[in-house]
């Protein structure tokens, strides 16, 4: 499952910890050197109950926004395959790329 289904959920059922959250939207940061590698494992990850690739997309579906970070570690046609990848998951997702984590925290914030 992921974040934002499991937030529904314990919203529905009216779990007390609900009222003091407010989600404004899930930031997933995507570390471009490592990315494929984890696309493409087996691994089944500290749950033993999915692959860590299947975790991964989850969270990449369920993201409003997207980093991809250390995009000056991979070549220029890998990052654009990764963009392209990520765009296909979450259209709607606002994406950017970085070095060294650096983004100004205006983009992050709600408007």
């Amino acid at each position: 499952e992921s974040i934002a289904s499991e937030l529904e959920a314990m919203g529905r059922r009216g779990e007390p910890v609900m009222r003091r959250i407010f989600l404004a939207g899930i930031i997933c940061v995507v570390d471009a050197s490592t990315f494929w590698d984890m696309y493409f494992s087996a691994d089944p990850g500290a749950s033993d109950r999915r692959p860590l690739s299947a975790l991964l997309l989850s969270q990449l579906e369920s993201s409003d926004t997207v980093i991809v970070n250390k995009a000056d570690l991979v070549e220029e046609g890998e990052l654009q395959r990764l963009m392209d990848l990520l765009r296909s998951l979450s259209p709607n997702a606002r994406c950017f790329t970085t070095m060294q984590g650096v983004l100004p925290l205006r983009t992050l914030l709600p408007a």
